[in-house]
């Protein structure tokens, strides 16, 4: 059985005055209906332009069916007129006046959504953010509430009772943490990473010749706790970060290098 092929023209309006902008109304409309309709619904158009049209298209299909009828009048003599309305009285004139209002709005309202996007993307690639920067020892990172310095780095090959592995140094890192905002916040060591020629170590090692000991706590509004952390890397190590991880949820970290100070 023959399949009829949808007609894909519009209903003809009956004022070739609207025919252009009837026409282009038509194809938006048809456009959002399909499934390339990306550039379209980019502008903001089809959830606000197809009721309109759809109610357009329905006015102009009753007036060319001759749903809507002039009104008629009869003179005295029996002869009957028909009444012609003003074209600005007429319904499919302020239905286009509604539309075209509506299409403006819509095409002001994306390009200023536009423009403000490509301004706060400008704005961020122009200012560096505390992940984008390597700290020196000595200088204070600002993150999520918490500021971190480190304070110091120092190194040693270990006493007569404990030894690094072989090849490789103790590295004491001494760090300040300050909670920076209104409420309590935790901290804790393993949220510090020993990164050494790219490779990651937790900075856990117990040396007794090293004192206090930073632990995991909880800090009030305002509060700062300072303490060492030990890890182990080669004695030839070229690149020598500590690395503060921001969540458990990504790999973004705060960089500190510790070669900065020698």
């Amino acid at each position: 059985m023959a399949v009829a092929k949808r007609n894909e023209q519009p209903p003809s309006p009956n004022k070739i005055g609207v025919e252009a902008v009837y026409q282009t109304l038509y194809n938006i409309d048809r456009k959002s209906r399909s499934k390339n309709a990306g550039s379209v619904n980019q502008w903001g158009l089809v959830k606000w332009v197809h009721p309109y049209v759809q109610l357009l298209i329905d006015v102009k299909s009753c007036y060319s069916g001759g749903s809507l009828m002039a009104r008629k009048i009869k003179d005295d003599n029996g002869h009957v007129y028909v009444e012609k309305k003003p074209f600005y009285k007429r319904v499919w004139f302020w239905l286009v006046v509604v539309v075209l209002v509506v299409i403006v709005a819509a095409g002001m309202g994306g390009s200023g959504s536009s423009d403000s996007s490509d301004k706060s993307a400008s704005s961020s690639s122009s200012s560096a953010t505390p992940l984008d920067k390597v700290y020196k020892v000595g200088q204070t990172a600002s993150y999520k509430g918490y500021k971190i310095k480190v304070n110091s780095v120092s190194y040693s090959s270990g006493n007569e009772y404990e030894q690094p592995d072989s090849g490789k140094q103790y590295v004491i890192v001494n760090v300040t943490i300050t909670n920076d905002t209104d409420e309590s916040q935790d901290y804790n060591p393993y949220d510090f990473k020993l990164n050494a020629d790219g490779n990651n170590t937790d900075l856990d090692e117990i040396y007794t010749d090293v004192d206090n000991t930073l632990n995991a706590g909880s800090l009030d509004k305002g509060a700062s706790v300072t303490g060492n952390m030990v890890g182990q890397a080669s004695t030839s190590v070229s690149k020598l970060q500590l690395q503060y991880q921001t969540s458990v949820w990504n790999n973004k970290t705060v960089k500190f290098d510790l070669k900065s100070n020698q």
